[in-house]
């Protein structure tokens, strides 16, 4: 099936560690998380995208806090990369009447700056290469700092009164650098990337140009520009407080419908009718769905001493392929059942309140082992 078909297949998946939301787990039916929706009718794809990349969890778990947000999206998209292009953008459109100055008598100075961003470039290919998404946010955000800090040492306001011709080559190189830069941080902010293609005034686009595609901006003082944008807003802490309390008041709501929907207790018993369960740690070989069943889901686990089949019902909350490699508690003397025409050997244990349902999970111990 499907052999004929051109698919791009997998050569390596990356494993990422947890993200977490201001320092607990994501839950919808606990009311801690972020909608989507919401989130995209306030801010832009490319700032979620940069804060995700930036705080990826590659080798420990990572936080999503609104405070962090605030401050990845102030202090790098809009204090260095942002600024950036606008200051350039403007100084050039007041004073060069919106075109790009001629490039052809650079400094070996000028030339060394564009070599740098050569070197990064190349080290961010190797980078994206082996996943390593943080470090490649921190070395196209010093590209971006690179470029702000020649535009201060030279000083263009100050050398268009002494050398025109020596401030348009400034220029001219700091373009040449945001144009790589756009190129550098296309994987992770694309929108963001073509805009600043858009402001360069190039017609095409970054993902038919390539990686190692040639410049684009013309050298001979013709190449026209289109007027500047701002390309990311700062976020105020007034927002983002009300985007905390949201978050809490939403929390604080589903934990009192919760607590007023505890199902009642049962009847006492003694322990010795505990005692009859026999709870072990099992861990789910395999799982797939059960054929006309919404809820089933038909496990392969491994008790240490044994294998064996389980039915579960758990189908709503789990799709099958999340739950192989999991250690669960099952009750492993419970007597074998026939469910939809599957043998089912055991129940695995769940808590659940209305709508929710979790599976309880152990780690550190080997299959097998009793609960008590």
């Amino acid at each position: 099936m499907g052999q004929t078909t051109k698919y791009t297949l997998a050569e390596n998946i990356p494993a990422n560690e947890f993200l977490n939301l201001q320092g607990r787990q994501f839950s919808k039916s606990e009311g801690w998380y972020v909608d989507l929706d919401t989130f995209f009718e306030r801010y832009k794809s490319d700032q979620i995208r940069y804060f995700l990349a930036n705080n990826a969890p590659e080798i420990k778990d990572s936080d999503f806090s609104w405070k962090d947000f605030q401050k990845n999206n102030n202090t790098d998209l809009v204090g260095t990369l942002g600024n950036l292009v606008h200051r350039i953008m403007t100084f050039t459109s007041k004073n060069f009447d919106g075109k790009i100055p001629n490039g052809k008598n650079l400094s070996q100075g000028m030339f060394d700056v564009l070599n740098d961003v050569k070197k990064r470039k190349e080290g961010l290919e190797k980078l994206f290469d082996e996943y390593q998404v943080k470090k490649a946010c921190y070395e196209i955000m010093d590209i971006a700092r690179l470029g702000n800090k020649y535009f201060d040492e030279m000083q263009p306001w100050k050398k268009i009164k002494e050398d025109r011709e020596e401030c348009g080559n400034v220029l001219f190189t700091i373009f040449s650098l945001i144009e790589q830069m756009a190129v550098c941080a296309w994987p992770v902010i694309p929108e963001t990337s073509d805009a600043i293609f858009n402001q360069l005034g190039i017609e095409k686009k970054i993902s038919d140009l390539g990686w190692n595609s040639a410049s684009e901006i013309k050298s001979d003082g013709s190449h026209k520009l289109n007027e500047p944008q701002i390309l990311f807003r700062k976020l105020e802490d007034d927002e983002i407080q009300a985007e905390i309390e949201k978050l809490e008041k939403s929390l604080a709501a589903k934990e009192k419908t919760m607590t007023q929907n505890f199902e009642p207790m049962l009847p006492e018993i003694d322990y010795t009718d505990f005692a009859k369960l026999d709870l072990r740690v099992a861990k789910i070989l395999e799982a797939e769905e059960v054929k006309k069943s919404r809820k089933l889901v038909k496990l392969q686990v491994d008790l240490g001493f044994e294998k064996r089949q389980i039915l579960a019902g758990i189908g709503e909350f789990y799709k099958p392929e999340d739950l192989v490699g999991k250690s669960v508690v099952i009750v492993a003397n419970l007597a074998p059942k026939k469910l939809m025409g599957e043998l089912s050997q055991g129940m695995v244990l769940c808590a659940s309140l209305d709508n929710s349902l979790k599976i309880t999970e152990v780690h550190d111990m080997p299959p097998g082992a009793k609960v008590k």
